[in-house]
């Protein structure tokens, strides 16, 4: 078999999520050593390096959902306190992290919509 139906070969797996370590004791299952071995390593590196940036993409798209729900909570409890507190300047305060908790939220929905686009 020629390198690029190696290559070919083991695309599939690594996209269903197979580790480094996984791919090559297959790879040495199946009869690859030496220099050839490095050669398919090397060629398929590209190809998990892709894979981990896009799932490290998605989880931090996920994360900035939640800190934005979670900014969104602090307000409405500041908020408590604001409609208690004689002084209503506070009010404005709780509207302004309350807007930047959604802002944070519509970040993370729009960034993993772009990711399933891709």
């Amino acid at each position: 078999m020629s390198m690029n139906e190696y290559i070919d070969l083991y695309i599939p797996q690594i996209e269903a999520g197979m580790s480094y370590e996984a791919v090559r004791a297959l790879a040495i299952k199946n009869g690859l050593s030496g220099k050839e071995l490095n050669v398919l390593m090397r060629a398929l590196d590209r190809h998990i390096l892709e894979r981990d940036e896009r799932y490290a993409a998605r989880r931090q798209a996920k994360e900035s959902m939640w800190i934005g729900i979670a900014v969104c909570v602090i307000a409405g409890m500041m908020s408590l306190y604001a409609l208690f507190d004689s002084e209503g300047h506070y009010i404005y305060i709780v509207y302004c992290i309350f807007g930047g908790g959604v802002l944070i939220f519509y970040n993370g929905l729009q960034k993993i919509k772009y990711l399933r686009k891709e």
